[in-house]
């Protein structure tokens, strides 16, 4: 398999996981807390992935100067990140959540051709374009539809989301340029065992039952969910396949995400589909087949 196809699957595989993972999230922390739920996530992630990150430690081991470099990815890549993130989805809605993340993909296009000198294309350009209109239609559709999208209740959630999707960007951009040096799994790895450092302490401060109660809680079967395919899984496609092929056109993978959340947050969390959305669906679909079906043409 050619490599651009290569990380076209691992970005489409990563956007499928991380599309249902909102409503899995949100139904979830209304058992459990953005702590207890982060601490158990990276515990058994660290569990599983040990043996492996120090097989391939061994044969590529991290140099000490990119020690620091090192500690900061895996700070914004799961510590800070998925703390926003997750406190900011205790306090707001699925559909607030997805409107706010729709500005992440923009930042990655402009750090990408800021800091990594990367050329956007007309093609890809025209695709952003589409996928971007497609989704804004899509997350805002209930206002729209004469709903009332935000409120004062989930402000501060949907600020802690957007600051969230800045240090997603700051990771995504230092973590490219890393992938050239080592292999994208212990990157991806050693942000899990930082994450797991950072947030162990913060359970036992603050946490009211133990991690093995959370083994019978009625949230564990989501944070199973994002342990194994959510972070073993999602975390190495997206770092494989963003390492492959410019950010630009890895970020229009993002748009797909909300094509397999909000389906799933109607059939669970009962929120309510419109035309509208289904519009800004078919936009995002036109914005991505659009863009890869000229790239091919030229290749």
């Amino acid at each position: 398999m050619e490599k651009r196809n290569k990380a076209y699957l691992a970005l489409l595989t990563t956007s499928l996981i991380w599309g249902f993972a909102p409503p899995i999230i949100k139904y979830s922390l209304g058992f459990v807390t953005p702590i207890e739920f982060l601490t158990l996530r990276f515990l058994i992630v660290s569990v599983l992935i040990s043996p492996i990150f120090l097989f391939k430690l061994i044969k590529n081991p991290f140099q000490l100067k990119d020690v620091p470099l090192l500690i900061l990815i895996a700070l914004c890549g799961t510590s800070i990140t998925l703390g926003l993130l997750f406190w900011g989805l205790s306090k707001t809605s699925a559909v607030d959540s997805a409107v706010i993340a729709a500005t992440c993909p923009l930042m990655i296009v402009a750090s990408g051709a800021i800091f990594l000198k990367e050329i956007i294309t007309k093609q890809e350009k025209l695709g952003l374009f589409f996928a971007f209109l497609g989704t804004m239609i899509a997350v805002i559709s209930p206002l729209i539809n004469g709903d009332k999208l935000f409120n004062s209740a989930n402000v501060f959630g949907n600020l802690l989301i957007f600051i969230s999707n800045i240090t997603w960007t700051i990771y995504s951009i230092l973590s490219k340029k890393l992938t050239k040096k080592y292999p994208s799994f212990n990157i991806t790895a050693l942000s899990f065992f930082v994450g797991l450092l950072t947030f162990a302490p913060l359970f036992f401060l603050t946490a009211s039952t133990n991690l093995v109660s959370l083994l019978s809680n009625p949230g564990f079967p989501g944070i199973l969910y994002m342990s194994l395919l959510g972070s073993v899984i999602a975390y190495f496609t997206y770092t494989y396949g963003f390492s492959l092929i410019e950010a630009s056109e890895a970020t229009l993978f993002s748009y797909l995400q909300p094509l397999f959340s909000m389906p799933l947050a109607v059939l669970w969390l009962k929120e309510r589909i419109s035309p509208t959305f289904i519009f800004g669906a078919l936009l995002i679909a036109l914005g991505v087949f659009l863009t890869e079906y000229k790239k091919k043409r030229i290749i």
